[in-house]
């Protein structure tokens, strides 16, 4: 730490743990929120199921919250929903940035991957539920090959974007899971 971090550390104790118990208070706040909205836009589906989390921060910095609903680590083992967030540099007033993904264990779709692809281009979750921008589906991780698929809430707003995961969730539940 360089002298002058330290320096605005001592001088700025009180404010900065401050700053960090309210950053802590709003993902437990968005966690509970998310849980709630994938599970509420699963049952109205006929889903009744538990939905557990998990938080990280990506080594670009942001954090991601994750939903992982029960009944799809029947099909799917570490299917999930994520709803990472981050300090949107390209907005006017440097607000908060979302995105929302959904992961899928590559081992388990195999023979399905290019018709869950070609439904979320073609039929559906990149312009129908969440979205007004999707990129191409990826593959990602190490031991465990992913699935990614990404979109953006209509509205870049918490509210915007808590919607548009429930949505997403719905449309993961009737595409991958039916």
């Amino acid at each position: 730490m360089s002298p002058e971090a330290r320096a605005l550390v001592l001088q700025n104790f009180q404010l900065l743990k401050q700053a960090g118990e309210l950053l802590q208070q709003f993902e437990e706040e968005l966690l509970q929120e998310g849980v709630s909205r994938v599970t509420s836009a699963l049952a109205s589906d006929g889903i009744d199921t538990a939905v557990s989390t998990h938080s990280q921060t990506w080594s670009n910095g942001y954090r991601a919250p994750r939903f992982f609903p029960a009944n799809w680590a029947q099909t799917i083992p570490k299917a999930n929903i994520t709803l990472a967030y981050f300090q949107d540099m390209d907005a006017a007033d440097g607000a908060v940035g979302f995105e929302i993904f959904l992961y899928l264990n590559r081992a388990f779709i195999q023979g399905r991957q290019e018709a869950i692809e070609n439904t979320f281009h073609g039929a559906g979750a990149s312009n129908r539920y969440a979205s007004s921008c999707a990129e191409k589906p990826w593959v990602e991780g190490g031991k465990m090959s992913y699935l990614g698929l990404k979109v953006w809430a209509d509205s870049n707003t918490r509210e915007g974007v808590l919607q548009a995961s429930g949505e997403f969730a719905q449309w993961a539940q009737r595409v991958v899971f039916r």
